[in-house]
């Protein structure tokens, strides 16, 4: 399972969530989105491993030192425009009490995709299933003469 943690202001964007739900079931993991900045979250039942992804600074080793219940992990302030400040620098194994364990990344700069057919497949079906039904090879699927007569 791949927690994938997005702060609810500055930091929230959709297509970034949506490459971090590509990659992770293309990596053959379970997403679970996690956004942080406005909900407390209840741990999930043991026996699991949690991977904690997400852009630098959203708060991913803050929520970790919650569930551990000290602070475990190294983290700092937010600034003044509420933005967290990347600390993490290695990924890290936790074992939680209940036994479940817990993976701590560093924050993501950049995001891309490669090689993600199956995930791509699995989040954008809707897509793919209008995509197949449309009747010229070159459509670009938005607003162009063609997307028109065939997208609409």
């Amino acid at each position: 399972m791949a927690l994938i943690v997005q702060s609810c202001d500055y930091d929230f964007n959709l297509k970034r969530l949506e490459r971090y739900l590509v990659i992770v079931r293309d990596g053959g993991a379970d997403p679970c989105v996690l956004l942080t900045k406005t909900d407390l979250v209840e741990p999930e039942v043991p026996s699991k491993t949690y991977c904690f992804v997400g852009s630098s600074g959203v708060g991913k080793s803050t929520i970790i030192n919650q569930l551990v219940g000290k602070e475990m992990l190294q983290t700092k302030g937010v600034s003044g425009t509420g933005e967290g400040r990347q600390t993490t620098v290695r990924r890290e194994l936790i074992i939680l009490e209940a036994g479940a364990l817990v993976i701590d990344n560093p924050g993501m700069r950049e995001f891309g995709i490669l090689g993600s057919e199956s995930g791509i497949g699995d989040s954008f079906s809707d897509i793919i299933w209008i995509a197949s039904g449309c009747r010229y090879r070159n459509c670009s699927h938005t607003n162009d003469k063609r997307a028109r007569l065939c997208c609409t």
